[in-house]
């Protein structure tokens, strides 16, 4: 008896836990615990739902474990009365169509990338998705890919951060040039610069070979007004000395900016020009703007007008349209994302004498050197093409080179980016 005892309880064990009802039973427990189920809401999932979440659960694991944790899913609302159960399933989102959205499932570093995502400011600041961004601008989805960073020569930059926290970033920068540059005729150049960033408050200053001295500072006034001042200091007696302020406001659907130039030349000094710009998103898909310009020194205020037309998000029309010297100027941009590596853009500028349009293209490589090729051919019968790629952990190497078709010439250049600043 004692060992028919042993038999039965043997027996027993093996029904409730060893058959393949408890073996789901048990196997669902575990999934949903994992989930964090102890503190979600109760869901009615289908047969369906349930193995398309097993699925996307266990992805990572292989199309082996994900089709398991499925039908296990399946076999334990087949084995429960009714042909339905009622399962936790971690804040599981359900639609009509009765497919989950498991917006509750994404991890830290999904969200970290949903975050990389919204545009922010210089200050790390998240900016409105209907903000239409500053008038100049407005066509900056082909700016990115026609404006295209040539060197003639050599050129090594070394970019160096002496404290980077949280609260302050200081860093300081080196950038030697050798062959031509259209700073100056001389073959060789060397500059200066250094940034300090304390929370609200940013400011940059430089000095280079021809001792031309450069300084900026940014200070955010609040989370939607900054004030910006930038000079610069040309003993050579070439380059006039300036002066500029700019204030910019950047609302929910809207940018206004203001700018004063002030410069100094023959020992006189005097307001050069007066700005201001307004852009606004009427529609998700259209922003319109406007900027006034004034010229004292020539009694002139040419008008410029603008707008943005976006059909998609990856697709992008700009036009501006402006009066200078009663002569109408128009500049009209296209740009296009073809897929997550390559984009196409085009511009054309009309003008009162000449008509001027380029083309252009923009590839990056999904590799492991983060490589970036580029490409631009315009009207002027030029042909440019820039590749760059990180062979190594902060250090960066970029070669360029133009051809033109006319005068049959040809430059080569070849930079060099050392630093994780």
């Amino acid at each position: 008896r004692r060992s028919g005892l042993c038999v039965a309880q043997v027996h027993r064990f093996v029904r409730s836990n060893l058959s393949p009802p408890g073996m789901m039973r048990r196997l669902a427990v575990g999934v949903a615990s994992s989930l964090g189920a102890t503190s979600c809401k109760v869901a009615a999932i289908p047969k369906k739902t349930l193995a398309k979440v097993g699925e996307r659960v266990l992805k990572g694991l292989g199309g082996v474990a994900a089709s398991a944790v499925g039908a296990v899913g399946c076999g334990l609302l087949g084995y429960s009365a009714g042909g339905a159960s009622n399962v936790c399933l971690a804040e599981a989102a359900v639609d009509d169509n009765g497919y989950d959205s498991m917006n509750a499932l994404k991890t830290q570093d999904d969200l970290k990338k949903d975050e990389d995502l919204e545009e922010k400011d210089e200050f790390g600041n998240a900016i409105s998705k209907h903000n239409p961004g500053k008038f100049e601008n407005v066509s900056k989805e082909a700016k990115e890919v026609l404006a295209l960073d040539l060197t003639d020569g050599a050129r090594l930059m070394g970019q160096f951060p002496i404290i980077q926290s949280q609260q302050k970033i200081l860093m300081h920068s080196h950038t030697i040039w050798m062959g031509t540059n259209f700073l100056g005729p001389e073959k060789g150049f060397y500059e200066f610069q250094a940034m300090l960033q304390a929370g609200k408050f940013v400011m940059t200053g430089g000095m280079d070979s021809m001792w031309r001295l450069q300084g900026r500072v940014v200070k955010m006034m609040a989370k939607s007004m900054v004030i910006r001042a930038q000079f610069q200091l040309c003993p050579d007696g070439k380059t006039p000395d300036d002066l500029r302020l700019r204030g910019d406001y950047t609302g929910s659907d809207f940018s206004v900016n203001g700018e004063l130039l002030a410069g100094m030349s023959n020992g006189a000094a005097g307001i050069e020009q007066l700005s201001g710009s307004y852009l606004k998103t009427l529609t998700p898909q259209l922003a319109v703007g406007a900027q006034l310009t004034i010229l004292p020194a020539y009694l002139i205020a040419p008008l410029a007008i603008a707008a943005r037309y976006k059909e998609s998000e990856n697709e992008t029309w700009s036009m501006t349209l402006a009066n200078v010297q009663n002569k109408l100027n128009m500049n009209l941009s296209y740009a296009r994302k073809v897929d997550d590596n390559y984009t196409l853009a085009t511009e054309t500028l009309i003008g009162f004498q000449k008509v001027w349009s380029c083309v252009g293209l923009k590839y990056d490589f999904k590799n492991d050197f983060k490589s970036r090729y580029a490409a631009l051919f315009d009207t002027d019968l030029n042909t440019s093409m820039t590749f760059s790629e990180e062979v190594l952990p902060a250090i960066r190497a970029g070669y360029c080179a133009q051809y033109q078709h006319k005068k049959n010439e040809y430059t080569f250049g070849m930079s060099l980016m050392v630093g994780d600043g």
